[in-house]
């Protein structure tokens, strides 16, 4: 057992490290120099690849529109490299063939890694292309505002030239390459974007190449330095420990993705029981993610690390409700495949001087039909009855819907 001086010591070194943590957790610039990310621009709203739900992904009629028509404030793209080191915008690595006569699909794809540029498929048509519908939350009778012709895969070069002062979010999506790090890096150095472009891949050794390469490059936190993040702050420790990135982009609970996660991961552990147990399993599993997924919400976190200078941006919210939820829970940005839609609703924002606009209360939802459109009645009705909206009477742009027969 400890002596009396021995526990006056221990009490007063427990005490001592308490009172400091909680100095450094409320003013972490005693510590931590501040980071500086995309200075003197806005970056509130973010087009998930040129806005995925109104253009064609992932290219320059898309981040055009985003631009003109949606006023955004950020592009959000993804690159791989060519078999010819070339580095273009795609999200996916295999991509459909299409036949040079009539512009549709072949049945076979090639891969971007190992296909010289001059040999990729061209980006289809309105007429068949289909958005990604793991983020969309609408039904497969989904068509496309505007029509549109087959067009090129552009390189990255051309979206930097053609957009020269745009912030940007690239994910290098091709795991491990350095080559194509370098080759990022070079053409971020060549058109003096540093200030306002953040690279971002779910691929942690990704993130650490770009920082051998170049320490002053801005990142988003990959999967396990977004771990790591907030199982420090979890323990209180955080505020001692350096953050490697400027950017925290994170899933919003609210979007669909926990619930595409919590079918794959069912999936999965699924076949490690017999299938008398899987309704089990499925419950278990679902609760589990689902919950994790509304963990990623902490309001003391976001202050800390707003106060060491990172910014917070939530991916991929399609509806208002979402949106709108989004900003309250403190995003500097949000990232969306349906610009036009959030382009309205922070145009709302800023007429109605409400961060994130009404906030819901305990047990109310907001009202929604099954394509994410808001039931504008029942709301506005809602608005009214709290004095929230004065004068508001934008409705969402909807894309047109074929007919049902």
């Amino acid at each position: 057992m400890l002596g009396g001086t021995e526990a006056q010591v221990a009490l007063l070194v427990g005490v001592t490290a308490y009172m400091s943590l909680s100095l450094l957790r409320r003013f972490p610039l005693l510590l931590h120099r501040r980071k500086e990310v995309v200075r003197g621009k806005s970056c509130r709203h973010i087009s998930h690849r040129g806005g995925a739900y109104e253009q064609p992904e992932n290219s320059v009629r898309a981040f055009s529109y985003a631009l003109e028509k949606c006023k955004t404030n950020m592009l959000e793209l993804d690159v791989w490299s060519t078999k010819d080191g070339q580095v273009v915008v795609s999200h996916d690595r295999f991509l459909p063939e299409l036949s040079e006569a009539e512009g549709k699909y072949t049945g076979e794809k090639k891969d971007i890694t190992q296909t010289p540029l001059q040999e990729l498929p061209m980006i289809a048509g309105s007429d068949q292309l289909v958005p990604p519908v793991q983020y969309l939350e609408v039904d497969k009778t989904f068509t496309w505002p505007d029509d549109f012709p087959p067009c090129p895969m552009p390189l990255l070069k051309e979206l930097f030239e053609k957009f020269l002062n745009v912030p940007m979010a690239i994910d290098i999506k091709q795991r491990g390459c350095e080559e194509t790090v370098q080759r990022v890096l070079r053409m971020v150095d060549e058109y003096n974007r540093k200030p306002i472009t953040i690279l971002n891949s779910f691929h942690d050794e990704n993130i650490s190449l770009v920082l051998k390469h170049d320490k002053q490059a801005l990142t988003g936190a990959a999967p396990r330095e977004v771990l790591s993040v907030y199982l420090l702050y979890a323990l209180g420790l955080l505020p001692l420990f350096p953050i490697r990135s400027s950017v925290l982009t994170i899933p919003h609970p609210s979007c669909s993705w926990a619930g595409h996660e919590a079918e794959k991961a069912c999936v999965s552990v699924c076949k490690k029981f017999p299938s008398s147990l899987h309704p089990l399993v499925t419950g278990v599993v679902t609760s589990v993610v689902l919950w994790a997924s509304r963990q990623l919400v902490n309001p003391g976190l976001f202050n800390h690390l707003k106060a060491r200078g990172l910014l917070i941006f939530f991916w991929v919210c399609n509806t208002r409700a979402s949106i709108e939820a989004a900003f309250r829970d403190g995003a500097d940005g949000v990232m969306s495949d349906r610009p036009s839609l959030l382009r309205e609703v922070l145009d709302d924002i800023e007429e109605l001087g409400a961060v994130g606009g009404p906030k819901l209360e305990r047990g109310e939802k907001r009202n929604e039909d099954c394509s994410g459109g808001v039931d504008k009645k029942a709301d506005l009705t809602r608005q009214k009855e709290k004095g929230w909206g004065k004068g508001m009477h934008n409705s969402n742009i909807e894309p047109k819907r074929k007919k049902s027969n």
